[in-house]
């Protein structure tokens, strides 16, 4: 009986957690569409068990226009639209529950700047990093 409470604690622990990152995706999102913002340069900036990943993205009228690489390197990164990197962020927080996931969101306009995710907790080498360094319009 002791072990049925237990459990039904936890479950409820990790479903006010996953129902608080939703809230926080959706306030975030909201902010972004809400500044209208739909023409923007960004820099991003990936860290992973892998080469390093990094690009600035350039978006006119929600479109990728332009991927460069920051530095040089083996692997070219894919741009993706800031609403891209919430439906992104919005599958991997909906996921089956075992990963771990830190996210800081921009407080005026909500896009993420700050994203560090462990989708596989029990796994070894999955986690990774991403930050958008810099946007303008």
């Amino acid at each position: 009986m002791k072990k049925l409470a237990l459990i039904a604690v936890l479950l409820a622990v990790v479903a006010g957690a996953c129902a608080r990152e939703a809230r926080q995706l959706d306030a975030a999102r909201d902010r972004w569409e809400a500044s209208g913002i739909t023409s923007y340069r960004y820099d991003i900036v990936v860290r992973c068990f892998c080469p390093p990943l990094d690009a600035t993205v350039e978006v006119i009228d929600g479109v990728v226009v332009s991927t460069k690489p920051l530095t040089e390197g083996p692997l070219a990164l894919e741009g993706r639209t800031i609403e891209q990197l919430f439906d992104d962020l919005e599958q991997e927080l909906g996921a089956d529950g075992r990963g771990d996931y830190t996210v800081v969101y921009h407080p005026e306009y909500g896009y993420p700047t700050r994203v560090v995710a462990d989708p596989i907790k029990a796994a070894i080498d999955d986690e990774y990093t991403y930050e958008v360094l810099l946007i303008t319009r």
